[in-house]
C-alpha cells in the first residue's frame, strides 16, 4: 500500500527547490497559453486544454530541473561501468514511485478531455516520458530508469481511460462548434 506520508514529504522535497518552482511558473505560463490557442485553433474544449498545458509544465518543472540522485554517483567521481538505464521493476510502495504514476496524469485525463483523442495523447504522453527519462541522463540530471517510465505509463493508461469515460458521459462531440456570425454589413 502506497504511503501518502511519504508522497507528501517527497513533493514538499521538489517543490523547496527554487528551479522547481520557477520552472511550474514559467511553464504554466507559456503552456497554458499555447494550450488556450491550441484549443481555438483545432476547437478542443478550452478549460480542459488550459489544465491539460499546466498539467504539462508540472512534468516538466518537476523532471527536468533537477539534480542527479546521490545514489547514482558520487560527486567528483565518473563510473565508467554504470548502466545508460537501469532496469528494475514496478512497486508504488513509496512516495517517489506513487508521484510517478501520479505525474503525468493531470496531463492525459485534460488532454484527452479537450481533443477527444484518447490514443493520440497516450502515445505523445508515453514518448514524452521515455524523453524525459533519457534526457535527464544525457544532461546528467537525473538517471534513466525502467521503473519511472513503468511508474507513469500506468498512470497515463488509467488518466487515458478516465478521460475517454468523461467525454463518453458528458458528449462525444469533439469540436466545440462555434455560433455563425453574421458577416459585417458595409455601407
Amino acid at each position: 500500500m502506497p504511503d501518502i506520508d511519504d508522497l507528501l514529504s517527497t513533493v514538499w522535497v521538489l517543490l523547496d527547490r527554487p528551479l522547481v518552482l520557477a520552472a511550474l511558473v514559467v511553464g504554466g505560463v507559456l503552456l497554458g497559453a499555447g494550450a488556450l490557442l491550441g484549443a481555438r485553433r483545432y476547437g478542443w474544449r478550452q478549460a480542459p486544454a488550459l489544465l491539460a498545458g499546466l498539467g504539462a509544465a508540472l512534468v516538466l518543472a518537476l523532471t527536468l530541473p533537477r539534480h542527479r540522485p546521490d545514489f547514482a554517483a558520487t560527486p567528483g567521481v565518473v563510473s565508467y561501468g554504470e548502466p545508460f538505464c537501469i532496469l528494475d521493476g514496478v512497486s508504488v510502495t513509496g512516495g517517489q514511485e506513487l508521484l510517478n504514476v501520479l505525474l503525468f496524469m493531470p496531463f492525459a485525463l485534460f488532454a484527452v478531455i479537450a481533443t477527444h483523442r484518447p490514443m493520440s495523447v497516450f502515445v505523445v504522453s508515453v514518448v514524452s516520458s521515455a524523453g524525459i527519462e533519457l534526457t535527464q541522463t544525457l544532461t546528467g540530471q537525473g538517471i534513466c530508469e525502467t521503473q519511472d517510465f513503468l511508474h507513469n505509463a500506468i498512470g497515463i493508461a488509467v488518466a487515458t481511460v478516465l478521460g475517454a469515460a468523461v467525454n463518453t458521459l458528458i458528449g462525444s462531440d469533439r469540436r466545440v462548434v462555434l455560433p455563425d456570425r453574421e458577416p459585417a454589413r458595409h455601407g
